[in-house]
């Protein structure tokens, strides 16, 4: 697997290093925990997707929103 990273996403790391997970949600739930609570903030846009928005409540991240234009995230 790590070849296989190394190939095609330019990625170098050790096996040990790599971790498998069924998605973007198993995925962000697992950098939370990984993270603690750090008490840091999370901005996202708004909308906000929801099921993203319950993993960060869930571990305990306060949530700030930004508007989205036609460009992307507004931050002013």
């Amino acid at each position: 697997m790590s070849r296989h990273l190394e190939h095609i996403r330019g990625v170098k790391c050790h096996p040990d290093q790599i971790i498998i997970t069924s998605g973007l949600q198993q995925s962000l739930d697992y950098i939370c925990q990984f993270l603690g609570n750090t008490k840091r903030c999370v901005l996202m846009e708004d909308p906000i997707y929801p099921k993203v928005r319950e993993i960060f409540r869930k571990n305990h991240y306060p949530i700030i929103t930004a508007d989205i234009d036609d460009k992307g995230l507004e931050l002013t």
